[in-house]
């Protein structure tokens, strides 16, 4: 599973973005800190997000019932030889009220520790079997042995190609066509797939109620449509961006005109101009729009849901 990288003011808030995005439970996910958040002056928050690097957790190659029958044995191991060691501590007590027979007690003895010693024999060998076993396996997990690195490798190659880029298109049509449906309204969808990106339009009337106040209900479906995807085609599913009535499109054209502006505006006056706080696609909108203009240079700051685009002269 891809890595992907979530912020927020707070690691909980950083992990909760990663959860959501990946649309699994937090038992299933794997995460490395990249950013602590930092405090600003006489300790506000503000200064720096806390940033981490999340995936969904591997699957283990270790058998637990492997491990559970393994783990039998061994007690076996020690309950028959806890067992032939207290056997012989009849064999006095028999002497010692004159009631039992030496040679049988030798023999009873004897037996029992035989017995103990095949227990021991028995019992090593397990230990052994097991020791090698997680031998085996810490090297293997040091080197990345090529047996285990193969299989897994063949088992990332037929889960991304299990449920093909077209499947998955198909997929998140027909869960967005069910939704608009669930509102009252009807729509119709198509998708464009260009490499493992799926975008899916939704066309129909009145269909203002899905995209929202500066798109935040429609980032809103595209998240929900991504976990949806992730749960029918397991890992190795493809980007989805979902649009409504050509609204991205014309969104980004209207923020990259607007951030040329700003832009213009920094370079005459010689000052920094900071946007009104946007979400992580339309900040990227800004940002590639000024990346070839000329005079300035574009940062984030801020903490999510309120970071926001600074546009200074450079």
């Amino acid at each position: 599973m891809e890595w992907v990288e979530t912020t927020g003011k707070t690691l909980v808030e950083a992990v909760d973005s990663a959860l959501t995005a990946l649309g699994v439970d937090e038992s299933d996910l794997e995460y490395e800190v990249l950013q602590e958040p930092k405090s600003g002056l006489r300790g506000k928050l503000g200064m720096g997000s806390a940033r981490i690097r999340a995936r969904v957790k591997p699957i283990s190659r270790e058998k637990p019932n492997d491990r559970r029958r393994r783990r039998s044995r061994e007690e076996k191991g020690e309950r028959s030889e806890g067992s032939d060691r207290n056997r012989p501590r009849s064999g006095p007590k028999g002497d010692k009220n004159g009631k039992g027979k030496p040679r049988s007690n030798e023999g009873s003895s004897g037996a029992g520790n035989e017995s103990a010693k095949d227990s021991g024999k028995e019992s090593a060998r397990d230990s052994n079997r097991a020791e090698g076993s997680g031998e085996a396996g810490r090297r293997n997990r040091r080197r990345g042995g090529a047996g285990r690195s193969s299989g897994g490798d063949r088992e990332r190659t037929v889960e991304k190609s299990s449920v093909s880029v077209e499947d998955q298109a198909k997929i998140a049509s027909e869960f967005l066509e069910g939704l608009v449906g669930s509102f009252g309204y009807s729509g119709s969808s198509s998708s464009v797939i260009e490499n493992d990106d799926i975008t899916v339009s939704i066309e129909g009337e009145g269909l203002g109620l899905l995209i929202g106040p500066q798109g935040v209900t429609l980032v809103a479906i595209e998240e929900l449509s991504r976990a949806v995807l992730h749960r029918a085609c397991g890992s190795g599913t493809a980007r989805l961006h979902v649009d409504v009535t050509g609204y991205r499109a014309a969104r980004r054209e209207a923020l990259a005109g607007f951030a040329a502006q700003v832009a213009s505006r920094a370079v005459e006056t010689g000052k920094e101009q900071a946007l009104d706080p946007m979400n992580a696609s339309d900040r990227k909108v800004v940002h590639d729009a000024l990346v070839e203009f000329e005079g300035v240079e574009t940062l984030s700051e801020g903490d999510d849901p309120r970071r926001y685009v600074v546009v200074r002269p450079s």
